[in-house]
């Protein structure tokens, strides 16, 4: 269930980076640069979403491991 969870999210945060990607290749001036912000605020929440990712499966082994 964790690997289809994760494979879910994965999915939408590709698209999501999909759209941003061509939001600013699509872009000028100001308007380019708000979403460049917006694409380093999404390579915050993909960071994220590793480190939980991680510290999930990490924790599913440590239990099984008992």
């Amino acid at each position: 269930m964790l690997d289809a969870e994760w494979a879910a999210k994965q999915n939408a945060l590709k698209a999501e980076k999909q759209d941003l990607d061509y939001q600013i290749r699509n872009s000028t001036g100001a308007t380019q640069n708000q979403w460049k912000q917006k694409l380093g605020q999404w390579q915050k929440e993909k960071t994220q979403a590793d480190k939980d990712h991680n510290a999930a499966k990490a924790s599913l082994k440590k239990e099984w491991a008992q």
